[in-house]
């Protein structure tokens, strides 16, 4: 069993998962049930499944696609996130307990840590299309 990360650590995990859901959330609630969409039938997918039917929604919208297409970046990060494994990362003399994600998917190499730069640029990237996205309905 790895060591117990910080809790500040911990904590901006949770964030990071939070706050992308509630962008989740929002899509679906506020823009695709606006649109004539089953919130309760969107709501089952996966959030690559929310995307395409976004995606799908929108494609005649190009200030709306612009979004849609970032939603689907911030999607395939939360899926980097939520399929990251633990691992101790060394820090100075410190060994941190940190997640790391390795995948050789979707065309592209990943090797990196999810530490805490990482998790402060996704939330950032989150709240910000959440705010764009709000602004731009």
């Amino acid at each position: 069993m790895p060591a117990r990360p910080e809790a500040t650590y911990l904590e901006e995990l949770g964030w990071a998962l939070y706050t992308f859901q509630a962008l989740e959330w929002e899509v679906i609630a506020s823009f695709m049930v606006s649109r004539g969409h089953d919130a309760v039938l969107l709501s089952s997918n996966t959030a690559s499944g929310i995307s395409a039917a976004l995606t799908k929604e929108v494609a005649d919208d190009p200030l709306m696609t612009g979004l849609a297409i970032r939603f689907k970046n911030l999607a395939e990060r939360r899926n980097d996130l939520a399929h990251s494994r633990p691992a101790t990362k060394e820090v100075g003399d410190k060994r941190l307990q940190r997640m790391y994600r390795y995948e050789v998917n979707r065309n592209r190499k990943i090797t990196e840590w999810v530490d805490e730069k990482w998790l402060k640029q996704f939330i950032g990237d989150v709240q910000d299309l959440s705010r764009e996205f709000q602004s731009d309905r």
